[in-house]
This record gives C-alpha cells, sequence and structure tokens, in this order.
C-alpha cells in the first residue's frame, strides 16, 4: 500500500524496482482513466450536445 501511495505522489522518486513498477503502473491507471472520461465526455457531446443544440437553435429561430 505504500508503494501505491509514494507512486500517486508526483514529487517522489523511485529508488528502487519496486518503487518504480508501482509507479509506472499508478500512471497506466491514471492515463486509463483519462482516456475513460474523455470518451465518455466525446460520446455525450456528440449525442446529447448535437440534439440540444438544434432544439436551441428552432426555438430561438
Amino acid at each position: 500500500m505504500t508503494d501505491w501511495l509514494k507512486a500517486i505522489n508526483p514529487t517522489s522518486t523511485a529508488t528502487t524496482r519496486p518503487e518504480a513498477v508501482a509507479a509506472a503502473r499508478a500512471s497506466a491507471i491514471g492515463i486509463f482513466l483519462g482516456i475513460a472520461v474523455g470518451v465518455v465526455g466525446l460520446i455525450r457531446t456528440l449525442g446529447i450536445g448535437a440534439e440540444a443544440m438544434e432544439a436551441a437553435m428552432i426555438q430561438n429561430a
């Protein structure tokens, strides 16, 4: 557990191999979560956003 806590600290340095592995895993998890949030946002923008924009344009016209 301490390896994970140390891995997510951006100012810590990895001095041993297990610390470096934990930091790499934490980074991979962070990247995956960032991509997942981006994909969900993109789907919402393309799906719901287009309909809402079209409804607003019709209402204003």
